[in-house]
């Protein structure tokens, strides 16, 4: 319940760039590099040099959130707690700054080399059942890993160095599966990423952006973040408003008094202490972020776009990637849950009258129903 009321309590919201003045924030009409997550949130260049090495050079647009905690956080959890500590596979960060007044672009950065693999987009539909096995095997060593990385405090990584004086951070204490404790020095846990502390108006206020040690307090600063944020910025709709619905529901009032009540009764909302702990998750798992190579592209070569990775709560994050299901498809319906029975999907009847496309799509769908089935 709890896990639900997180997630729907500050829903993410449909944005637009703001109109920069440079052409180097906005979109041109040059070729430039972006995967499905970042196209609206960083600029991504890829640059070859000399010697024909390949790298990455990342560039945020103001709309990816606080540019300084968002690049120096990114940095962070990919060099040192990702690459280094869980040994997942992850771009090598070559150099970055997160202080835009320090760098001859006047903005932040991050140059990674170029992972050499494919993203699992384009080939999805054509892998056979040995290359998808293997796949599936990697992917879940590495979210083992990551589930089996308990962590202290919710918040985001930095490093120590990163965070400006006074600002509320704690060690970064990590127990892995043998309850062994793991310390690395110059990294801390400091202030959240999350855009829900972020978006809008709520950059500029002054509200508790971790780090937390207990899930009442993390659930208590976001109701507080809200209200504030209700109290200060919230504009009626008028009347004649599609999105009016009541004067009631209209009322930034009626929303305030809603989670003040909430926020009287979330020590009692809190489940078992298993499902209370603490992990780092990927924030955005999907086919476009996850790079795959080998001989039949049955190996995860590696995971890109770790911006706005944090410490949520394990009920929270923990989930099956969208893509490892099947929902059905226009030819092949849904099939039942592996080790249930169920008869075995199979191409429609009126396959030999479809055209090439449609043959080609009922396949696919075939295909990917008889991987989700096992």
């Amino acid at each position: 319940m709890l896990s639900s009321i997180l997630k729907l309590l500050t829903k993410k919201r449909s944005v637009r760039l703001p109109t920069a003045n440079q052409d180097f924030f906005r979109h041109t009409t040059n070729t430039w590099l972006f995967n499905a997550s970042a196209r609206t949130s960083n600029r991504i260049f890829e640059l070859e040099l000399d010697d024909g090495s390949q790298l990455i050079a990342k560039i945020p647009f103001p709309i990816a959130g606080p540019p300084h905690y968002t690049t120096a956080s990114e940095v962070a959890t990919i060099r040192c707690y990702a690459r280094e500590m869980l040994r997942i596979p992850v771009p090598r960060v070559i150099s970055w700054c997160s202080k835009a007044e320090n760098t001859p672009v006047k903005s932040e950065f991050i140059i990674m080399e170029k992972v050499q693999g494919v993203q699992l987009y384009d080939h999805l539909a054509k892998l056979d059942k040995k290359p998808w096995i293997q796949f599936t095997s990697d992917l879940v060593k590495m979210e083992k890993r990551l589930t089996d990385a308990e962590l202290s405090d919710l918040g985001s990584l930095y490093f120590e160095r990163d965070l400006p004086p006074g600002t509320k951070k704690t060690s970064m204490r990590l127990i892995d599966k043998n309850g062994t404790n793991v310390n690395h020095d110059g990294i801390c846990i400091g202030p959240s990423v999350d855009r829900r502390f972020w978006r809008g108006e709520r950059t500029n206020m002054q509200t508790d952006r971790g780090p937390w040690d207990s899930l009442p307090d993390y659930t208590r600063a976001i109701i507080d973040c809200e209200i504030q944020w209700l109290r200060s910025h919230a504009k009626p709709h008028p009347k004649d408003s599609p999105l009016f619905r009541s004067d009631r529901e209209n009322d930034p009032q009626t929303h305030i008094h809603l989670l003040e009540k909430y926020a009287l009764v979330v020590d009692a909302l809190v489940p078992r202490a298993d499902l209370c702990t603490f992990r780092l998750w990927h924030p955005d798992l999907h086919l476009s972020n996850i790079l795959i190579s080998g001989p039949d592209l049955g190996n995860v070569a590696g995971v890109i776009d770790w911006q706005e990775a944090c410490i949520d709560p394990l009920l929270v994050v923990g989930s099956v990637p969208d893509f490892m299901g099947y929902p059905g498809g226009k030819y092949v319906p849904q099939t039942s849950p592996p080790g249930k029975a169920t008869p075995d999907p199979v191409l429609p009847e009126i396959f030999d009258e479809l055209d090439a496309i449609e043959k080609q799509k009922a396949e696919d769908e075939l295909k990917a129903a008889k991987r989700y089935q096992g």
